[in-house]
């Protein structure tokens, strides 16, 4: 038993190393940014239950404000869950964008971001070819951009201000999300 706790723990720890140090160079500062690319895409995270945006997700919608305010009017994917178990996400996203200044004809909702990998592949349909700019925090972005060039999309990462509140959790659960992604990207190649 202890021997299989040891492989397991090798084995997850080298998948993380390897997402991490294949992904580092293609995370960029906001001032990197230019207007060779076609598209940025917001990823979702949870809302509270009376519809307003998590610190974390008002990060990300900040951050894409600034990109956007930046590049003249690059259209913003709001990719996230938009069921009502998870308090209509994507709603959420456009709301906010909208009440800051983004015109609503710039921005495109993807209702089935269910989870990173759907979020990141739901840009084949209408995105395959494009130079997309991926936002979210730097934890989460590794494993997005990852996902990213394994369905071959020409990406980049922009990342959103962390939060300090529950970050043992989110670095944990990002972990194991890394483990799960990698073998699906393995899985779907």
């Amino acid at each position: 038993m202890a021997v299989m706790l040891i492989i397991i723990t090798v084995v997850s720890g080298a998948i993380n190393a390897c997402v991490i140090s294949v992904t580092r160079d293609m995370i960029l500062s906001p001032n990197e940014v230019n207007s060779t690319h076609d598209c940025m895409i917001v990823l979702g995270s949870p809302v509270y239950e009376d519809g307003s945006c998590s610190e974390i997700l008002k990060n990300r919608l900040d951050r894409s404000l600034e990109i956007y305010q930046k590049s003249t009017g690059m259209p913003v994917i709001c990719s996230g869950d938009n069921r009502e178990l998870h308090n209509f996400e994507v709603d959420a996203m456009i709301s906010y964008l909208v009440s800051n200044g983004i015109n609503e004809s710039d921005i495109v909702a993807d209702n089935d971001g269910y989870c990173t990998y759907d979020s990141i592949r739901g840009l084949l349909e209408d995105f395959q070819g494009k130079s997309v700019i991926i936002i979210t925090q730097k934890y989460h972005l590794y494993r997005a951009l990852y996902i990213a060039h394994s369905l071959g999309i020409n990406a980049i990462g922009i990342e959103a201000e962390e939060i300090s509140n529950n970050i043992a959790y989110r670095y944990f659960r990002e972990y194991m999300a890394r483990v799960k992604d990698f073998a699906i990207c393995l899985v779907n190649k």
